[in-house]
């Protein structure tokens, strides 16, 4: 390979001690906030929120939590300020309010924002259960193509186009240095006397180029018509790790390989490793997940290990009772039981 090994060795050094798996999200190069309000919704599409809605966030908060998170980015962008208060978060913390300061007025890189989450857990009022959902930025495309953010020496292979090889090395060292800080994060939770779960997931594959340059000249399929093509495009990474505490509670079951699953499902499978029951609608949702643990937006499904267009009888009618659920909860205005 012409990636430097020392790239992954992070994050692979984190899914040896995790729970690992695919995540398939509904979107390609851009769109975040899509994977990001699927897991903390299970909604399996989104809406623009406009008021106080039902969410896995709020479920969380009725259990007594303290809901936070930070995006190093600004508040507006996707209207996150708000949207975020309608899905339960009693905090977040932006580039407005946090880390402008913390990064002298840039928007803040993962050795800034990564830490700081460690910092926000460690302030936590200890007398609640605490949740964090944080956003980086950090490796978000499009990537400079005449300048190198990290330096070069993460794409080994100059034999590619100019544009390609800045993209790569851009992309890539943003990739190793997110890695670092996350193996640094879980080294400051692992003796923590506190259980602790974290969830890392990746919200969409990487901008490679206009019209997908770089992908093409690396002869990676994209095809989403083939099952390899329809991976490439789709599936990010994800991983549930414990700690000693947490394993302690839960047994050893936040190791080993984790199944295909959708965005909206990923709070479920966490649910179901801990052997919690949830709310009404995520013991429906996790139904339509055992049968279907993928609904992609755009059309497929995973079906008993096969990527289909079309559900069997019973696999449509779970995914159906899913999303009238999800239909009435998105509309209704959240109120305080």
């Amino acid at each position: 390979s012409s990636i430097a090994p020392e790239v992954y060795a992070p994050l692979r050094r984190i899914c040896a001690e995790s729970l690992s798996g695919r995540l398939v999200t509904n979107i390609f190069a851009g769109g975040t906030v899509d994977t990001e309000r699927c897991f903390a919704t299970g909604y399996s599409s989104q809406i623009d929120y406009r008021h106080a809605t039902e969410s896995y966030i709020r479920y969380l908060r009725g259990q007594g939590y303290y809901a936070e998170g930070s995006h190093s980015c600004y508040d507006w962008f996707y209207n996150r300020k708000n949207v975020n208060e309608y899905l339960g978060f009693e905090n977040y913390w932006f580039f407005e309010n946090r880390y402008g300061v913390m990064a002298d007025g840039n928007i803040a890189r993962d050795n800034v924002l990564i830490p700081d989450i460690l910092s926000l857990y460690k302030e936590r009022d200890r007398s609640k259960p605490y949740v964090n959902m944080s956003v980086t930025y950090q490796g978000h495309g499009p990537y400079p193509t005449e300048w190198l953010n990290f330096g070069d020496g993460y794409w080994t292979d100059d034999s590619v186009t100019h544009d390609s090889y800045y993209i790569l090395n851009n992309y890539l060292a943003a990739i190793q240095n997110t890695g670092e800080n996350l193996l640094k994060l879980i080294d400051g939770l692992r003796d923590d006397d506190e259980p602790v779960i974290l969830v890392v997931f990746g919200d969409h594959k990487p901008w490679l180029g206009n019209s997908n340059s770089v992908y093409e000249e690396m002869g990676i399929n994209i095809d989403t018509t083939t099952d390899e093509g329809f991976y490439n495009y789709y599936a990010t990474p994800y991983f549930i790790w414990a700690n000693g505490a947490a394993r302690e509670r839960f047994g050893d079951v936040f190791t080993g390989e984790g199944p295909d699953i959708s965005p909206c499902f990923l709070m479920n499978l966490v649910f179901e490793r801990c052997s919690w029951q949830g709310s009404r609608f995520m013991q429906l949702a996790s139904k339509a997940m055992r049968r279907v643990p993928v609904i992609n937006t755009n059309g497929f499904y995973l079906e008993e290990g096969r990527i289909v267009s079309e559900l069997s009888e019973e696999g449509e009618r779970l995914v159906n009772d899913m999303k009238t659920a999800e239909y009435y909860l998105k509309k209704k205005v959240y109120k305080d039981k």
